[in-house]
């Protein structure tokens, strides 16, 4: 993970050095709805998603090709209700991500998107023993690939999908729940100013 992390910095540090080249920088305010996957569903207990919100900054440096998106963000997927069996977690996460926007075709609106991010889960446990479900508060990898299309010289929409991890431990004594790797599919709507 150390690793991981190191070359994640080295991509936000490149990303953060668009602006310093010439070229044209948007910044853009977004939101949409999550659709859960894989042990974010487990995590909820079949909650189907939830919302997310970002700002961020959208760089075209000058000879470069795809463009750069720097966005800090949070998240927020709302649990079913937990009993003393069967916990569940709601699960909040700031973040701060950079990605490349690549448009594939000049005469034609669509865009794809791909890039690490940094996140920071808090589980709010519901139900169950607590002391047997300590909560990870470190910073964790994610990665988001999606797609994109222009609307107009403001307005964008977008369909991502989101890979994180929550803990990476697979020794810490937690049945079913671990490691925890929350994913989720993002609708997004985005407006550039």
């Amino acid at each position: 993970m150390h690793l991981s992390k190191v070359l994640l910095s080295g991509v936000l540090a490149l990303a953060l050095a668009g602006p310093a080249r010439a070229g044209d920088t948007k910044y853009t305010a977004s939101a949409g709805l999550l659709i859960n996957q894989g042990n974010t569903v487990d995590l909820t207990r079949k909650t189907t998603g939830g919302y997310t919100v970002e700002a961020g900054a959208l760089f075209n440096p000058e000879n470069f090709g795809p463009k750069i998106q720097v966005y800090l963000g949070y998240a927020h997927i709302p649990a079913a209700e937990g009993t003393v069996d069967r916990p569940t977690f709601t699960l909040n996460s700031p973040r701060l991500g950079a990605e490349l926007v690549y448009q594939p075709w000049d005469s034609q609106p669509f865009t794809v998107r791909v890039g690490p991010s940094f996140h920071i889960w808090k589980a709010d446990q519901k139900g169950g023993d607590p002391s047997l479900y300590p909560a990870d508060q470190h910073i964790k990898l994610g990665w988001r690939v999606g797609l994109g299309y222009d609307l107009s010289e403001h307005w964008a929409v977008s369909l991502n999908y989101t890979f994180t991890e929550w803990r990476s431990n697979p020794d810490l004594p937690v049945d079913a729940t671990n490691p925890s790797r929350p994913s989720y599919f993002s609708l997004m709507g985005s407006y550039r100013f």
